[in-house]
C-alpha cells in the first residue's frame, strides 16, 4: 500500500510542525488512492477500496484545519472523500445525456438475472420447507457473486472513461456556486481524533471542530434508540427525556455555527457515518426546532447537488409529447402465483408480507390532486410494468407499498410490487421484486419520487459513500430528489402526511417547504411536539428546491378556454344591453 506509505510520512512531517512537506505527503497519497480507483470498474470493488483509503484524506482536513488554517482547503478535501461513486455515476449520466452512449446488457447478463428472477419468486411462496429455502439463498449468493465477476470482466474488456465515470475536483468557487442564494450548508466530517463541520453559504466557508467519531456515534446511538422506543410505544420515554436529548445533540452538531445561517431560509444538510439516521430537523435549540425557522433537506456531498441540478437544467418536455405530471403507484403485494388465502414471504428473511389493501386508495386519492395523473394498481402496479418505461415521463413518482432496505447488501434492497406479467410479458420473467439494481436500470427524469413505506431511506451505511439503499437508487436512476422515509410509519399517518404534502407543493412551493409546511401542521395539531410522531420521520434527499410545474392537457386547455369564451360573451352581452325603458 503505496499511498499509506506517503500518508504516514505525512503524518510524521506534521507531528514535526513541517506542515509544506506533510501537505505534499498526504496529497500524493490521495492521488494514489484516487488513481487505484479509476482502475477498479467495479463499484462493489470500490466500496471496499474507500474505507481503508479515506485516511489520507481525514489527514489532510485535519492538516487544513489545524496546520494551515485553510477551512476552504479543508471543506474541498472532505468534499473528494464523499460520494465519489454517486457523483460518477451522475457525472456519467450527464455525458450519457449529451450523447454519449452506455452499455448495453448482454445475453449472459439477461441468463443470470433471469436465474435469479426465478429463484427469488419460488423463495415467496410458504409452501417450501427450510433447507430447501436456505438452498436456494445459496445458489442466489453465487449467482450474484458470478454476477459481479461478470462486471469486473466488462470493466476489464472494455476500459473504464475516467472523464465520465470520475469528475475533475471541483475548485472552491465552483462548490459555492452551487448554492442558491438564501441556501446554507452543513457539511459533516468524522474523524479518529477530531470531527468537523463546514458552514458553507455562497459569500464564503467557516470550519469547527467537534468531538471524534466514537464519541458522537455514542451520542447518536444513544439518540436513535431513545427515538425507537419512543416511536414504538413501549418504552415509557418522558418528553423531557427526549427534549433533553435533542438539545445535547443540537449544542455539538448545530450550535456552533447557528449564527452563520440565522438569516437563510433554507439548510442543506450533508451527513456523515451514522448521522444519516439522524433526524437533523427536529433537534432543538432549546426554543426552537430547526424545522421551524429552515426549509430543510440532505444532499449526499455539494458536488452531487450541483450534478443533480445541472442534469434537470433546461430540461423540457418534447414538442408533441404530453408527460403524466404525477403517477402514483399502489401496490397491495398481491396477485401471480401466489394463492389468495396463502402468505407471501419475504425472500431473504422469511418474514410473512402481509398485504397492504389501503395504499390503492392512497394512489388514487393522491393522483386527484393533479391533472395528467395516472394510477397504477392491481395488475397494472406489477414488475412487468413499471420496468416497461411507464415512468420515464413523470414529474412526481408515488410509491405506496412495502420496501425492503438491506443493512448489509444493497442488491437485496427492494420495492415489493404486485405479481403479474403487466407491460413486459409473462409472469414468469418477474418476481415482483423491484431490486436496487433494476431501479438504477430505470430511465427516470422525475422532479420528485416519494417512497411511502417504512424504513425506505435505510440502507447500507458505507464509510465515504453515506447510505446505499433505495434513496441511492432513484437518483441514480434519474429522479432529482427522494422523500423516502427514516422510521416505521402506520397507513393512517402516511396517508395524513401525504395529503397535505401534496396540496402544499401543488401550490408551486418547493418539496423542502412542503415538508416544512406538514412539520409546522404536526407542531401544531399537537402541542410541543416532545414526542416525535410517526410522520415526521420522512426526509428529502437530493435537491430539496425542486418544485412542480403541471402540463396542462389538451381536454383541460379545452374547457379553460370555452369557459373563458363563455365568460367573455357574457360579459360583451351585458355590456351592450339596453336600458330598460320605461
Amino acid at each position: 500500500q503505496e499511498w499509506k506509505a506517503f500518508s504516514d510520512l505525512g503524518d510524521y512531517y506534521f507531528q514535526l510542525g513541517q506542515f509544506e512537506k506533510a501537505e505534499e505527503m498526504q496529497l500524493r497519497a490521495v492521488s494514489l488512492v484516487e488513481s487505484l480507483r479509476r482502475q477498479v470498474g467495479s463499484d462493489e470493488l470500490r466500496r471496499h477500496m474507500l474505507r481503508p483509503a479515506l485516511l489520507p484524506y481525514e489527514r489532510l482536513v485535519g492538516l487544513y484545519h489545524n496546520g494551515n488554517q485553510d477551512p476552504a482547503a479543508a471543506f474541498v478535501t472532505s468534499e473528494r472523500s464523499r460520494a465519489q461513486i454517486l457523483a460518477g455515476r451522475l457525472h456519467a449520466a450527464l455525458a450519457h445525456d449529451s450523447g454519449k452512449p452506455l452499455r448495453t446488457t448482454d445475453p449472459e447478463e439477461r441468463d443470470l438475472a433471469a436465474t435469479i428472477t426465478f429463484l427469488q419468486s419460488r423463495l415467496q411462496g410458504n409452501n417450501l420447507n427450510q433447507a430447501v429455502r436456505d438452498s436456494l439463498r445459496d445458489q442466489i449468493a453465487k449467482l450474484e457473486n458470478d454476477f459481479s465477476l461478470l462486471k469486473l470482466r466488462w470493466s476489464a474488456d472494455e476500459g473504464a472513461d475516467a472523464t465520465v465515470l470520475f469528475p475533475e475536483t471541483p475548485r472552491v468557487e465552483q462548490l459555492l456556486a452551487v448554492l442558491n442564494p438564501g441556501e446554507h450548508l452543513l457539511s459533516y466530517f468524522m474523524g479518529t481524533d477530531q470531527s468537523y463541520l463546514f458552514s458553507v453559504n455562497r459569500s464564503g466557508i467557516k470550519a469547527y471542530s467537534l468531538p471524534p467519531r466514537r464519541l458522537l456515534e455514542e451520542k447518536i446511538h444513544r439518540f436513535l434508540r431513545l427515538q425507537q422506543k419512543s416511536l414504538s410505544g413501549n418504552g415509557g420515554i418522558p418528553e423531557s427525556v427526549l427534549a433533553t436529548a435533542r438539545q445535547k445533540l443540537y449544542a455539538i452538531l448545530v450550535g456552533p455555527a447557528a449564527s452563520d445561517f440565522s438569516g437563510k431560509s433554507t439548510l442543506v444538510i450533508v451527513p456523515d457515518g451514522i448521522m444519516h439516521s439522524l433526524p437533523f430537523a427536529y433537534l432543538n435549540d432549546g426554543k426552537n426546532f430547526l424545522f421551524e425557522k429552515h426549509e430543510t433537506f440532505t444532499a449526499p456531498s455539494l458536488q452531487t447537488l450541483g450534478f443533480l441540478r445541472q442534469r434537470f437544467e433546461g430540461k423540457a418536455t418534447p414538442e408533441g409529447k404530453l408527460p403524466n405530471s404525477v403517477i402514483a403507484i399502489g401496490c397491495s403485494g398481491a396477485g401471480g402465483e401466489i394463492p389468495e388465502n396463502s402468505e407471501r414471504l419475504h425472500p431473504f428473511t422469511d418474514a410473512p408480507i402481509p398485504p397492504l389493501p389501503s395504499v390503492e386508495d392512497e394512489a388514487w386519492r393522491l393522483a386527484g390532486l393533479f391533472d395528467n395523473s395516472r394510477v397504477l394498481t392491481g395488475d397494472s402496479a406489477d414488475e412487468g410494468t413499471i420496468r416497461s418505461g411507464v415512468l420515464e415521463d413523470a414529474s412526481i413518482i408515488h410509491i405506496a407499498a412495502h420496501s425492503y432496505a438491506d443493512e448489509v447488501d444493497s442488491r437485496r434492497s427492494y420495492i415489493l410490487l404486485n405479481r403479474g406479467g403487466g407491460a413486459a410479458g409473462d409472469s414468469s420473467i418477474h418476481d415482483g421484486l423491484l431490486l436496487w439494481h433494476e431501479i438504477v436500470a430505470l430511465n427516470l427524469n422525475a422532479s420528485l419520487t416519494t417512497l411511502a413505506s417504512c424504513r425506505s431511506a435505510g440502507g447500507v451505511l458505507i464509510s465515504g459513500e453515506g447510505v446505499m439503499g433505495l434513496t441511492q437508487a432513484f437518483l441514480y436512476a434519474g429522479s432529482r430528489c427522494v422523500l423516502a422515509s427514516q422510521t416505521n410509519v402506520s397507513d393512517v399517518a402516511t396517508s395524513w402526511f401525504m395529503d397535505r404534502f401534496y396540496r402544499k407543493l401543488r401550490t408551486g412551493s418547493t418539496a423542502a417547504e412542503a415538508l416544512r409546511a406538514v412539520r409546522l401542521a404536526v407542531l401544531e395539531e399537537n402541542g410541543s411536539c416532545g414526542q416525535l410522531f410517526p410522520e415526521t420521520g420522512f426526509i428529502l434527499t437530493g435537491d430539496g428546491t425542486t418544485t412542480y410545474t403541471e402540463v396542462s392537457s389538451p381536454r383541460k386547455l379545452s374547457i379553460q378556454f370555452a369557459g373563458a369564451a363563455v365568460f367573455l360573451l357574457l360579459v360583451f352581452l351585458i355590456a351592450t344591453r339596453k336600458p330598460r325603458q320605461k
